[in-house]
């Protein structure tokens, strides 16, 4: 299981990404560390989520979900979502003319995400 709270300066995010647990786990997590007010909610079939929520203080935070921590495929598609969430967020277009900035900050939060997972398989071995 990875729990991770992560913060990025540039656009003013947080989230909290939640792998390799119930969606009932990372309602509490969020819940104590993003103190969101909304309940996280998935299908029995969804491998991963994406939730835009509001805080108690009203400030927006995001959490991603994925049910396998390995699921690197679920990891990029629902750091999409964000990546589009974010933009909108923060009145950027994502058009043609800014794919690069598109892709370089999901890349960003991609490389971050997958950063403890990375050390988590490490202590696996």
């Amino acid at each position: 299981m990875v729990i991770k709270k992560i913060h990025d300066d540039i656009y003013g995010v947080d989230l909290l990404f939640a792998s390799g647990c119930s969606i009932e786990i990372a309602q509490q997590k969020a819940r104590r560390r993003l103190h969101i007010m909304e309940e996280l909610a998935v299908e029995i079939t969804d491998a991963g989520a994406f939730f835009q929520c509001t805080t108690r203080e009203k400030h927006t935070a995001y959490v991603i979900w994925c049910r396998k921590s390995r699921n690197i495929q679920v990891i990029a598609h629902e750091a999409a979502h964000l990546v589009f969430a974010v933009f909108k967020d923060r009145g950027i277009p994502t058009t043609q003319q800014n794919q690069e900035t598109f892709a370089y900050y999901l890349d960003y939060w991609v490389g971050v995400i997958l950063k403890p997972r990375a050390k988590a398989l490490k202590r696996k071995k």
